[in-house]
């Protein structure tokens, strides 16, 4: 038997309880008007194009690229789009009856919470924290969720990470990459200061009215 298998349950149970946690953000745009949906749906494009020269929402672009930076100013609604990304994959993979290898699992994690004073390897321990209340071996599992890719990490204000902290969260986030590429990962931040530091497509969200 697959060691995937016996988690299935535990990964369903974990992804319905974040849809519902998620749904606040859903709500927030079943409120919008129409013109301001497709505002916020369709204002993220690429830094230097390459592949396609439109407007993207967040969904499209998750979809095209596995891995990038998600750049925009103060406001520009980064972190809505985000949460919004979270619950329609949490909302999607809770409709399907088997959950495969393809499947991501959206884990977010608000990096202005970074602190290594009482962690060592802050973000591991958060994804493993993610999963406690699910899993009793929790660290064994998130390392072979991990190797198995079976998560879209989401890495939220990188810019927002206490000074002190920037060099580290940035190796941790690093040796991700490159330890488990088969993941999916997004990364956001408000200024290019910091995507220097990884080789990953530039996108760029633009600032709408309703954000």
């Amino acid at each position: 038997m697959d060691k995937l298998t016996p988690l299935i349950e535990t990964l369903r149970n974990y992804i319905n309880d974040k849809k519902e946690k998620y749904l606040m953000v859903k709500n927030t745009f079943m409120q919008l008007d129409l013109e301001s949906i497709r505002d916020i749906y369709n204002n993220i494009v690429e830094e230097n194009p390459s592949i396609i020269g439109k407007q993207m929402n967040i969904l499209q672009t998750e979809q095209l690229f596995n891995k990038f930076f998600l750049l925009g100013e103060s406001g520009s609604g980064k972190t809505t789009a985000l949460k919004y990304l979270c619950y329609r994959k949490l909302q999607a993979l809770s409709n399907k009856d088997f959950i495969h290898d393809s499947d991501k699992v959206p884990i977010f994690i608000e990096l202005s919470m970074f602190d290594t004073i009482h962690r060592k390897f802050w973000i591991i321990e958060s994804i493993k924290n993610e999963f406690h209340p699910y899993i009793k071996d929790s660290h064994n599992t998130v390392l072979y969720l991990l190797e198995r890719g079976a998560f879209l990490l989401i890495f939220d204000g990188l810019n927002e990470v206490p000074k002190r902290f920037i060099r580290k969260a940035i190796k941790e986030i690093k040796e991700l990459l490159i330890k488990y590429p088969k993941n999916k990962f997004i990364i956001s931040s408000r200024t290019l200061e910091y995507s220097e530091y990884f080789n990953l497509k530039n996108m760029i969200i633009k600032k709408t009215k309703i954000v």
